[in-house]
């Protein structure tokens, strides 16, 4: 699996706040009586969103109770048997983890937010995120979640060759954070990996 995530974050962040404060290039929104008019609804960065949740853990989903992976103000908890993978070139924001068997990764990082206060867009945040990780093949930008009790972007599906990826990022409380899910396509059925990742996004925390 490859190990690259950690050495993007750094610019992703720059990216992700750079749009977050970008009005220059907005468009007009179109008028309200437009059958095709849709709007995106902000997230003030600094204080958890308003946004209701599109999707949440049904009451039984078991958290993941594995190695406890911390950045900051955020926690997960990956699955039993999962091993951290040293983070060399960015191991003071992110954190590492694999299970080698089914060559899965589970990635998360804290960033400051550069741009305290402005109001930010999840798909904005999500079109950012997936220009700058430069992959073979783009995802798609699924319904935000709520994890935490904050709104996140979700993008899903391959990324290239084998790898499929699930992603989710948010500015909150002064603070860019991100969390994915890499796996093989061959590992697990999709079934499976729905649950791995329910497990995952159950067992985060966000200590702001």
């Amino acid at each position: 699996m490859s190990r690259h995530l950690g050495s993007l974050v750094l610019a992703t962040a720059l990216l992700l706040t750079a749009s977050a404060c970008s009005d220059d290039t907005s468009p007009e929104p179109e008028p309200s009586d437009s059958p095709t008019s849709t709007t995106s609804a902000p997230v003030t960065s600094g204080s958890p969103t308003s946004q209701p949740p599109t999707s949440e853990p049904p009451p039984s989903v078991t958290p993941a109770a594995g190695l406890k992976m911390t950045q900051g103000h955020l926690s997960v908890r990956a699955p039993e048997g999962w091993k951290k993978t040293p983070e060399p070139t960015t191991g003071e924001f992110s954190e590492q983890a694999d299970e080698a068997a089914s060559g899965s990764t589970l990635y998360i990082s804290e960033l400051p937010d550069l741009a305290p206060g402005a109001e930010v867009d999840l798909d904005v945040l999500a079109r950012s995120a997936i220009k700058n990780a430069h992959y073979v093949q783009d995802p798609e930008i699924v319904e935000p979640e709520e994890i935490a009790g904050v709104a996140w972007y979700h993008t899903s599906g391959f990324i290239g060759g084998a790898n499929h990826e699930e992603a989710f990022g948010t500015i909150t409380g002064g603070f860019v954070f991100q969390i994915s899910l890499r796996t093989l396509k061959d590992a697990m059925s999709p079934a499976e990996r729905e649950d791995l990742l329910a497990s995952i996004l159950a067992s985060v925390e966000l200590d702001l």
